[in-house]
């Protein structure tokens, strides 16, 4: 308490705010922040179906860790989204309406089976 005092004696109402602390310098800021949102918007490498924290530390050239702040604290978390792989069948769209109309509205007497080799929704 007698340090707050003391600063704010000898510098007024500046001496109240916080002094700068030791320590190493923050090597990952807001533009490293903008430059992964950025990157996991786009598509991923060829190689890959999906982004990854190490593809995308590689496309930033960062650390996977670095990576991963930002996407907890951006909330994003891979595993929770269902539709993160994009088809590449140029019928896809319409292949998938054929089978949600199925799904909401299907026939009488009906049987539907569907087959998918992969865990995704790939038509």
């Amino acid at each position: 308490m007698i340090k707050w005092r003391v600063r704010f004696a000898q510098h007024g109402l500046q001496g109240l705010e916080d002094a700068p602390r030791p320590g190493a310098k923050r090597i990952y800021d807001e533009s490293f922040r903008n430059r992964v949102l950025a990157t996991v918007k786009m598509p991923p490498p060829a190689s890959q179906a999906c982004w990854d924290g190490p593809a995308v530390a590689a496309a930033v050239n960062g650390s996977v860790h670095a990576v991963w702040r930002v996407l907890r604290k951006e909330g994003i978390g891979w595993q929770r989204h269902r539709s993160w792989c994009v088809s590449t069948n140029k019928e896809f769209a319409a292949k998938a309406a054929d089978i949600i109309a199925l799904y909401l509205n299907p026939p009488e007497k009906a049987l539907v089976i569907s087959v998918d080799e992969k865990p995704s929704i790939q038509v």
